[in-house]
């Protein structure tokens, strides 16, 4: 007895065992893929077929079937992959290999499967995330030769002419004035077949002459570098702080040579009471842990003051100091990775370039005179830098001036 088409209750009764059935369909999907995800994940290839494999013929029962290496199809991927390595062609390969799946991509297919290196991929299910696990079944590769397989296999660039440096120095130091992105830099060849070498910026295009653009900056240190008398005050300067710290360094070591023989004269003692039995062996002990432990800090006190180093850094002083108020003529003896050096100590927020000029947000402390006056450089945060240059102006620390006299000693 069914339910008259003319009942109320007749649609109702269809769109229940509609969304039931289709509820039902849904869970069975979910099963059988979570049921396949989970093999996965237990590292048994959980599909049909696969190029290069079989069934191993287990029995029906088995909940688990691990495949087995197909002995001709096997054979041939191997032979795939070492005439890949060899630098064939997938178009080669697949002339040469007669035992083959077919598909115009079939040789990338299983040179780029890792599934052959031993590895199956398994989704995510039942909290764990979808990773390669390492399978059940017989790898074809390892994962050294699967990774030299996948090496031959990228692409083989074309040889590019490379630039040496001295015509172009600053590339890749500059940044592009307009889109602050360091610029690069080439030769144009001219109607006469000799090269003209530019800096360029591949973003937006920016194309200046090294040539012009390496004068003007030679202008700008020029302009930046220190007056005769001012680098005579800081030379006097640095060399009284260079002294100074000398003379700190010897009263200090003589301080702790007098430390370092009184612990000596303490330990000696203390042993002596200890062979006449005037002391026990737990006050001994506890003696000579502090007395040692206080000797060792002493000489390592001692071991810590470098005397090579102030001394470098007299030398330094007394060398380089007037170097720089010629910064130009050090910039143009120096090689481009000096001179790259040089710029990014000067302008230690970079320097931007433009069609006819440069700026920068900042300049070394040192260098910064009067810069709204230099032609061709535009310094931006003019407040911060004139806050530098009050710092700066000749009772400079000694490790900021150390650092630019290292550079400019180069150029010796």
């Amino acid at each position: 007895m069914g339910i008259s088409v003319k009942d109320p209750y007749f649609y109702t009764h269809r769109a229940n065992i509609l969304v039931n059935a289709e509820h039902e369909l849904r869970t069975l999907k979910k099963r059988t893929s979570d049921g396949v995800r989970r093999c996965a994940q237990e590292g048994y290839y959980p599909f049909g077929r696969i190029f290069g494999y079989k069934s191993s013929g287990q029995a029906k029962h088995v909940k688990r079937k691990v495949i087995e290496k197909h002995p001709e199809q096997s054979a041939a991927i191997l032979e795939m992959a070492r005439l890949c390595i060899e630098g064939h062609t997938d178009a080669e390969i697949k002339k040469l290999v007669k035992v083959r799946p077919d598909g115009k991509e079939c040789i990338s297919r299983i040179l780029t499967n890792r599934f052959y290196a031993g590895w199956i991929w398994a989704d995510e299910v039942d909290g764990k995330p979808a990773q390669w696990v390492r399978g059940k079944h017989e790898a074809l590769f390892t994962d050294a030769e699967f990774s030299a397989i996948q090496q031959a296999r990228l692409p083989k660039r074309r040889r590019r002419e490379t630039y040496g440096d001295e015509n172009i120095p600053l590339r890749g130091v500059l940044i592009c004035g307009c889109c602050n992105t360091p610029v690069t830099g080439g030769p144009s060849k001219g109607k006469s077949g000799k090269k003209w070498w530019y800096y360029r910026c591949l973003n937006c295009g920016l194309n200046v002459s090294a040539a012009k653009a390496d004068e003007r900056l030679k202008e700008i240190l020029q302009g930046l570098s220190m007056d005769f008398e001012a680098a005579k005050q800081i030379r006097a300067e640095a060399k009284r702080y260079v002294n100074a710290l000398a003379a700190e360094q010897t009263r200090k070591a003589k301080t702790a040579k007098e430390r370092q023989k009184m612990l000596k004269d303490k330990i000696e003692l203390l042993d002596m009471r200890m062979i006449d039995g005037d002391i026990d062996a737990k006050t001994y002990k506890s003696w000579h842990a502090k007395f040692t432990g206080e000797l060792s800090q002493v000489e390592s006190e001692m071991n810590g003051g470098d005397q090579a180093e102030i001394l470098e850094a007299m030398r330094l002083v007394d060398e380089y100091v007037m170097k720089l108020s010629e910064l130009s003529w050090v910039y143009g003896v120096m090689d481009s990775n000096d001179k790259r050096t040089l710029v990014s100590a000067i302008f230690p927020d970079g320097l931007m370039i433009e069609k006819k000029a440069y700026r920068t947000p900042k300049i070394n402390g040192l260098l910064l005179r009067n810069p709204l006056k230099i032609n061709n450089l535009a310094l931006e945060n003019t407040a911060e830098n004139s806050d530098d240059f009050q710092k700066n102006e000749v009772s400079t620390p000694y490790g900021a001036l150390n650092e630019l006299l290292e550079i400019v000693s180069r150029a010796a």
